[in-house]
């Protein structure tokens, strides 16, 4: 008769410790822990910040709902953090592009300290967007200083790294772009 109840006093322990969930067995409010995915999402305003190779920056900002903290930190693995206060992030990342504002408006001139410079816009319209480097015009071809006066379209990278290591060899500049 013994072995019997030990066994059903076993069976009875056993149960109740699967039956049982572990917040149970712990006086801890629900509320005070942490959950890998929240019963209620939260908005949270994210601010990516890219800077690309031509010198520019650009922030876009938008409100996310989040439901789990891990996914949200693995969409960003690739992005540097930067802040993060009530309600907010910050995020931000070096391209190594050429930014769409540069690509769709940039041109390439020089401004009037003879600096190569990126425009919006034609040279003559004067609107800087960034400055590189002094030029020596009186090293510079003519058919080099009308293209800088008149402006020279940026298209992509590949045409934006050759006008800055182009005019660089004039400069002395030893950097690469």
């Amino acid at each position: 008769m013994r072995p019997l109840r030990y066994t059903l006093t076993f069976l009875l322990v056993i149960g109740c410790l699967i039956y049982t969930r572990p917040q149970d067995l712990i006086n801890v409010n629900a509320d005070d822990r942490a959950a890998p995915v929240a019963s209620e999402p939260m908005e949270l305003t994210v601010k990516e910040k890219t800077t690309y190779i031509d010198g520019t920056s650009e922030v876009d900002e938008t409100v996310q709902t989040i439901w789990s903290m891990e996914d949200f930190w693995a969409q960003y693995r690739d992005w540097q953090f930067v802040e993060m206060g009530e309600g907010f992030v910050t995020f931000e990342k070096a391209s190594t592009d050429i930014s769409p504002s540069v690509k769709k408006d940039g041109y390439f001139g020089i401004d009037l300290n003879n600096q190569l410079s990126i425009f919006r816009g034609k040279p003559a319209n004067g609107d800087v967007i960034e400055s590189f480097y002094s030029i020596p015009v009186e090293k510079l071809e003519s058919s080099r200083m009308k293209a800088l006066k008149e402006g020279i379209k940026i298209t992509d990278k590949e045409q934006f790294q050759h006008v800055m290591e182009t005019y660089a060899e004039f400069s002395g500049e030893k950097e690469k772009y």
